[in-house]
């Protein structure tokens, strides 16, 4: 409900991600007098360690975090949930703000002065003699949070440098400067001013790389120390731009080691102009995919998985096949499992610059509108009820997590960052563009608030996201504010969530029923569901069975028409759609329509009474009804 990372799961997979962690490469710093000081000593509270792109930051703090925790087993390293983790008693800070009769947070968790004031009560309240507390890649804080962020470390968080330890990594920022490093207890580590000790930590991975490729390539031992000296003269300093260069000789012939090194410059800005360039000099239609897909990438709001390639990027597997497409990107874009990233933040920064934006859109313009479109398409064309098919009205996510099958893993899967980010990408968009296109009135999203809003509510809940909807709906508040039709329906349709988010979070199809029945008879939701045909609940004596489809019969269009409801083989059909399985000594020829009700007889002598106007089942018999 955090709805956040841990810390150390974060941490295992950078560790995956990157080249094995070589002590080499950063144990320099263990002599440096400012972190000496930070570490040892009680005066010094945060110490900020800068340097470019590439320069090895991430994993120096994760040789940090391995080198503190194997010293002293009882520090505390990461943020709220990390402390959670590791001193459960610091959970109480968490409960008195559980709303337990709603399954969420008093506070808004998204907040950043609430996540700090729940963060500085559980530091207060942590036992250990000292807590460290590491936040790499300051600068890749979205929204402006990073200046935010500072204020309040340097405001209220740095009080008690005796036990808390703050260290920040970052590329040169400015207004860290301005911020940081204002005090006393704030001291620096420049890896620019430390230059020399950098450069020998990269000759000392190009050397691992190299004699990995070695092994691989089978280059010997004069090639060998060529292709070191080659690497040596351009890296710069940048153990980024080595690992780069070493991906692309994995797949280079022996003989061709060096002249591939030498066409490459040195530098990453460089390297990456190089690389794009040679990218749109393929094949068209292969050009054109891959540049969609590294311009997805850059818009989307956190890494995609294969099957959400269609939704964001409109390629399909028809158009190729999405793992080919991220080799053909491999200087921009890894696979790590089923997740595409970028290899770095730096070839996200590139792209984002005026060199890449250029080649990019001169292939075509792409950007947060056509996503929208994209995933509200693909939201309205999957979405329906019952998603997933549970057995029962009643079904939790849970009972659907010990039945699911992989075909409806990837069913919901392939919805989860359509039913997420559409609202955001929305946002994202100029007010002018929106109101032009007639996006919301006559556009996809006008069509998706009529027609599948209950549809998508059941799908962020089965994803686990429903608090998702909640930021959404006051976004599309703001939005929709021009268009009093779906205004009214966002606003009521807030309301109606709000009203029955415990129901719906623990019981996704109960949305259809019971959030129905317990709503005003004159709100929205409830007035769409009704002249929608998405009547799909028949309320009974022994519980609401559900209708997966409604189909009109063609003389009486009326919901209650009983002409509509049949026996077929062992289900009672309403339309053509089964909704309530019969006992297995039913028999076929005893049913008949009356007016509004229908009956149908068992041979054990019961007898089935369907009241339609009322829509009430009735057993004339006292043998128990069962619904399968």
């Amino acid at each position: 409900d955090l709805r956040c990372p841990d810390s150390l799961v974060v941490k295992h997979r950078l560790t995956e991600t990157k080249d094995k962690l070589r002590r080499q490469s950063f144990e320099w710093i263990f002599q440096d007098p400012q972190y000496q000081s930070w570490r040892n000593g009680n005066e010094i509270c945060l110490l900020w360690i800068k340097g470019g792109a590439g320069k090895g930051k991430t994993m120096m703090s994760i040789g940090l975090i391995d080198d503190i925790s194997q010293v002293q087993h009882d520090y505390t390293v990461g943020l709220i949930l990390r402390l959670v983790n590791q001193q459960t008693e610091l959970k109480e800070s968490l409960r008195r703000r559980w709303d337990s009769k709603n399954d969420r947070f008093h506070e808004d968790v998204t907040s950043w002065r609430n996540l700090w004031n729940i963060l500085l009560e559980m530091l207060d309240r942590c036992t250990a003699s000292r807590i460290y507390i590491i936040v790499d890649g300051l600068d890749e804080c979205q929204d402006g949070g990073m200046a935010d962020f500072l204020k309040l470390i340097v405001r209220n968080g740095l009080g008690n440098p005796a036990k808390l330890k703050w260290l920040l990594t970052s590329r040169p920022l400015d207004s860290a400067e301005r911020a940081l490093l204002a005090g006393n207890d704030q001291v620096q580590v420049s890896l620019e001013l430390n230059s020399d000790y950098v450069s020998e930590a990269v000759k000392a991975y190009i050397t691992y790389k190299v004699d990995e490729l070695s092994r691989y390539r089978n280059y010997g031992q004069t090639l060998k120390s060529e292709v070191k000296t080659e690497l040596s003269a351009k890296a710069e300093g940048t153990f980024l731009w080595v690992s780069l260069v070493c991906k692309r000789l994995e797949s280079v012939q022996q003989d061709k080691a060096l002249t591939t090194i030498r066409d490459l410059p040195p530098g990453l800005h460089s390297f990456y102009d190089r690389i794009l360039n040679q990218l749109s000099e393929g094949e068209p239609d292969d050009v054109y995919k891959c540049m969609r897909l590294l311009k997805a990438m850059m818009l989307a709001y956190r890494p995609l998985k294969v099957e959400e390639v269609p939704s964001v990027a409109g390629l399909t597997s028809e158009d190729d096949n999405i793992e080919v497409l991220v080799n053909r990107c491999a200087s921009f874009l890894r696979m790590q499992e089923n997740n595409i990233e970028f290899v770095h933040q730096s070839a996200r920064d590139y792209l984002a610059e005026e060199n890449g934006q250029s080649i990019l859109d001169s292939y075509e313009h792409f950007g947060h509108y056509e996503i929208v479109q994209g995933c509200l398409s693909h939201l309205y064309e999957r979405l329906k009820v019952n998603l997933l098919d549970l057995p029962r009205p009643n079904s939790t996510i849970e009972d659907w997590k010990l039945l699911k099958h992989k075909k409806e893993s990837v069913q919901l899967s392939c919805l989860d960052y359509a039913a997420n980010f559409w609202v955001q990408h929305l946002e994202d968009i100029e007010r002018s563009t929106i109101v032009q296109s007639g996006l919301i009135e006559k556009g996809l999203v006008g069509k998706l608030l009529h027609s599948k809003l209950l549809e998508w509510l059941e799908c962020l809940s089965l994803l686990g996201k429903l608090p998702r909807a909640i930021e959404a709906f006051k976004a599309l508040v703001n939005i929709t504010k021009d268009d009093h039709l779906a205004l009214a329906l966002v606003q009521d349709t807030s309301r109606f969530l709000l009203r029955h988010y415990h129901t719906v979070s623990h019981w996704p199809l109960q949305i259809y029923s019971t959030a129905i029945t317990l709503s005003p008879e004159s709100s929205v939701p409830v007035y769409n569901l009704h002249f929608s045909a998405c009547n799909r609940y028949l309320a009974t004596n022994i519980g609401p069975i559900m209708l997966k489809g409604i189909a009109m019969d063609e003389q009486d269009r009326s919901l209650h028409s009983s002409q509509s409801l049949f026996v077929r083989e062992q289900w009672i059909c309403y339309g053509d759609m089964p909704f309530f399985r019969l006992p297995s000594d039913f028999q076929s020829s005893t049913s008949g329509v009356q007016g509004d009700q229908v009956a149908i007889g068992l041979r054990n002598g019961q007898v089935l009474m369907f009241d339609i106007d009322r829509r009430i089942l009735q057993s004339m018999l006292n043998a128990p009804l069962t619904i399968e």
